[in-house]
């Protein structure tokens, strides 16, 4: 049997300060694409397997999802792992065409543990994501508080469902856009 390893909080905070050691923290959101409806093959979960077994080798953490044709790859970490990480999409035969849509400096995790959390997508959902990645017009900035959300609520269903009503079901995010201007 294996032991899951859990993180104190002495361990994260360690962790942390490891990481501002090794390099500055840094958020980032990748998007890569794949064949069409890779989602609904047999191939998207062992990719998603995967990329959480290297981020969390690299110490990174966040959030995993496809849609379609797009994985796409909400992270946190240091930014010497960020590059490692982003090589490796760019060296994968599966993934093409890496976008590297927001790369920031941050001045603490949001997702303490290095792990990959892979949020199932709602109809509505899915919706508001195709168009803010289409929309050639929008600045992108609603979309790092677009995954987060989806972390919390995954990680909500995880320990047990809606609890204490502290994310609401999924069809409550909102459908509608900021429509600002990308830079």
């Amino acid at each position: 049997m294996i032991k899951q390893r859990s993180w104190s909080s002495h361990q994260v905070m360690m962790k942390s300060l490891n990481e501002r050691r090794a390099g500055m923290l840094e958020a980032a959101i990748l998007v890569t694409s794949v064949e069409q409806d890779f989602e609904t093959g047999r191939l998207w979960p062992a990719l998603r397997d995967l990329r959480k077994g290297h981020a969390r080798t690299l110490g990174l953490a966040g959030v995993i999802l496809c849609d379609a044709n797009r994985v796409m790859y909400g992270l946190e970490g240091s930014g010497q792992y960020l590059d490692r990480f982003t090589q490796m999409l760019e060296d994968s035969p599966c993934e093409v065409g890496v976008q590297v849509l927001l790369r920031r400096p941050i001045v603490q995790r949001t997702y303490r543990a290095p792990a990959l959390l892979a949020p199932t997508l709602a109809k509505e959902e899915r919706t508001w994501l195709r168009e803010e990645l289409d929309d050639t017009g929008s600045d992108l900035t609603t979309l790092p508080t677009f995954l987060t959300w989806l972390a919390l609520r995954q990680a909500e269903t995880i320990v047990g469902g809606y609890g204490d009503g502290l994310m609401a079901p999924a069809d409550s995010f909102p459908s509608t856009r900021s429509h600002t201007t990308r830079h």
